[in-house]
């Protein structure tokens, strides 16, 4: 038999290890019935839930870890990258910092490199023009450049050091 457990806080809802969850009163009969789930745009999975007449919409991975393992203000992490994947053997609680970085080891999230990371004051044709410049290098050419482009000199010094833009090559 599959293992199921009242969801905390909602005593007329179940929820079992594989992430269906089940209204133990459909529509006031005492029937027992398994629910149907939303999947949104985002890939993950939702539900709605009635207590005291307001209705609740809860994912589905809070809701199994909640059952399960108790509440946390963690994350919860599906380990095998799987947003739709509720089963609790594939969720964790885990930090933000955590998340991310299994995040970026599975390739789900990516980093934002040169002009399209929103903190960048370059695009990358300026600093195809500033690594071209610092080919042919002359004392006090970061200050010109930095002044030329809006940025201050040691942003120069790592584009020109590769410690920046590595990217963007130029022959």
């Amino acid at each position: 038999m599959i293992e199921t457990k009242i969801i905390p806080g909602y005593e007329n809802y179940e929820c079992d290890i594989y992430g269906n969850i089940y209204s133990l009163n459909y529509n006031g009969t005492g029937e027992r019935r398994k629910m149907k789930l939303k999947l949104k745009k985002n890939g993950y999975i939702e539900i709605k839930l009635f207590k005291d007449g307001k209705r609740n919409y809860f994912l589905i991975h809070r809701l199994v870890m909640l059952t399960f393992k108790g509440e946390s203000d963690l994350q919860v992490n599906h380990i095998n990258g799987v947003k739709a994947d509720n089963r609790l053997v594939n969720l964790e609680y885990c930090t933000v910092s955590e998340n991310a970085i299994h995040a970026f080891k599975l390739g789900l999230r990516t980093g934002f490199k040169g002009g399209k990371n929103g903190a960048s004051k370059l695009t990358e044709s300026q600093v195809i023009e500033i690594k071209t410049a610092l080919k042919n290098y002359q004392r006090g050419m970061n200050t010109r450049l930095g002044e030329k482009y809006n940025v201050n000199s040691d942003t120069i010094g790592s584009i020109g050091r590769g410690e920046t833009w590595a990217h963007i090559i130029i022959d």
